[in-house]
């Protein structure tokens, strides 16, 4: 979720964004972490911990912070809402 947003932030296909690379180092700014805070915030429906764009945060630390966040609102039913929202169906041919 957080690859895809920033991806849609950056203006490029979400897997051109490697999780592990510093997001400064992929253009991602101050501002665009205000986006990308209030976009995931969005899709998610908690707060999300990013104070700020450092050059140690990767997609796979954002991931752990939202991951915390979702864990300690105890909200069992939107992480299974989430999925069935982003998760693609699997089609029956």
């Amino acid at each position: 979720l957080a690859q895809e947003e920033i991806a849609r932030i950056l203006r490029l296909p979400a897997d051109a964004v490697p999780v592990d690379a510093p997001l400064p180092s992929l253009g991602l700014d101050s501002l665009g972490g205000m986006e990308l805070r209030m976009g995931l915030e969005r899709r998610l429906g908690v707060q999300v911990p990013l104070a700020a764009v450092t050059e140690d945060l990767t997609i796979a630390t954002l991931a752990t912070r939202m991951a915390g966040a979702i864990g300690e609102e105890g909200e069992a039913a939107l992480v299974e809402g989430m999925m069935a929202a982003y998760e693609p169906a699997e089609s029956v041919t």
